[in-house]
């Protein structure tokens, strides 16, 4: 069961849900924060820090998949002087 939140707006993130029809706990939105940092140039460091994560393993483990390679960043930067000059 997803865990009451207090929100701004007065009731619980789970009565918002409710009314909104949507199936979203508290841990979703930690996660797609996390996701946010990752895609903003967060460094790993800045990550663990603000998620909280006790090591390196436990943040590389659950979100190393979203941290762009060399490569992945080599090749964007191709396409972007490809496309930009």
């Amino acid at each position: 069961m997803a865990s009451a939140v207090a929100n701004p707006f007065g009731g619980t993130s789970s009565n918002l849900c409710k009314k909104a029809k949507v199936d979203l706990r508290w841990h979703d939105l930690r996660h797609f924060a996390v996701s946010l940092w990752i895609a903003q140039g967060s460094s790993i460091k800045e990550v663990i820090t603000f998620a909280g994560h006790a090591s390196v393993q436990m943040t590389m483990e659950r979100y190393g998949h979203l941290f762009p390679s060399p490569d992945n960043q080599r090749a964007m930067a191709q396409v972007e002087k490809r496309v930009f000059g």
